[in-house]
């Protein structure tokens, strides 16, 4: 089993700790690593579980493989509920709470904790302030992966001036400083994610899928959805019965719709670099035609392809 975890910046006294004032800390002896699972099938599938856990103040990001019997697995949902339910948070001596979020056996409980103490079989860890700033040495990149990701970072770098109309506050205003959040969402829009996902499983990947401008992402439909569907969810954080399952799931399948029409962007801009037309030979050597083969292709079959 593949971990993501976040290490942050301390946050300022008024934001409190999550894992205090849910009492989670109390309840584990530890300050808990809130970790999402890497899934080395399925790119799309941990883009998701990057993307939906992007929290503010992020500094490292580790990826550790562990046994699966050392991650206690988390129900999101409930925590986000837990977290900021009524009058601002649980009462801490409530462990029926803690125990709602830490439930093994809820359909539910698609992220994971992981205590300090254990001994992880392999970790990896990626000072993502280097990274966004496009500090790339001693990554063990080849030369094209290298202008991939250099080339999509940068276009990370410019989206606000590029794109800023689009960058708003939930009042409408537009942000001309961006929280630090929202940078970390955009970034994961860009080619970071493939770049730590391909790391994870010591395999290369192909520098198309490195060199992805977020706004290809940010246009989709099912991005967009996504998006409104994330801003619901901060909304609802304290209005008890407001945000479901059902509505996370919802927010599930829009994201890894657009991850599959950015697929199609994807495969759009090769075939026209390569001179292919919707009816010639697929560029990927199948012998099928271009729009029976990987025109149809969402992400994570165009990752297996590529």
């Amino acid at each position: 089993m593949f971990l993501y975890t976040v290490y942050g910046e301390v946050p300022a006294e008024h934001l409190d700790s999550v894992a205090r004032r849910t009492g989670l800390e109390r309840y584990l002896g530890y300050r808990p690593h809130f970790c999402s699972l890497i899934n080395p099938d399925s790119l799309a599938d941990t883009w998701f579980r990057i993307f939906a856990a992007s929290p503010r103040f992020v500094r490292t990001i580790d990826v550790y493989e562990v046994d699966p019997a050392q991650a206690v697995p988390m129900d999101v949902v409930t925590w986000g509920a837990t977290c900021f339910g009524v009058n601002g948070g649980p009462d801490p001596n409530d462990d029926s709470l803690i125990e709602a979020v830490l439930n093994a056996d809820h359909p539910n409980a698609t992220d994971y904790i992981v205590p300090y103490d254990i001994e992880p079989k392999r970790t990896l860890r990626f000072d993502a302030v280097r990274l966004f700033s496009g500090q790339l040495d001693d990554l063990g990149l080849r030369d094209d992966e290298r202008e991939a990701l250099q080339r999509s970072l940068e276009l990370v770098r410019a989206f606000q001036r590029n794109h800023g109309e689009l960058l708003l506050d939930s009042f409408g205003k537009r942000l001309d400083d961006l929280p630090l959040e929202m940078w970390y969402r955009i970034m994961v829009a860009s080619g970071l994610v493939p770049f730590v996902w391909s790391r994870a499983q010591g395999k290369s990947i192909a520098p198309e899928l490195l060199r992805i401008d977020p706004w290809d992402l940010m246009q989709t439909p099912g991005y967009q959805r996504a998006q409104i569907g994330i801003a619901a969810w901060d909304r609802s954080m304290g209005v008890p019965g407001e945000f479901s399952h059902a509505s996370f799931e919802s927010i599930r399948g829009d994201f890894l719709a657009g991850l599959d029409q950015l697929a199609h962007v994807l495969v759009e801009k090769r075939a026209a670099a390569t001179g292919v037309t919707r009816n010639g030979t697929c560029y990927c050597g199948s012998g099928r035609k271009y729009k029976k083969c990987c025109l149809r292709k969402g992400l994570d079959a165009l990752v297996r392809g590529w």
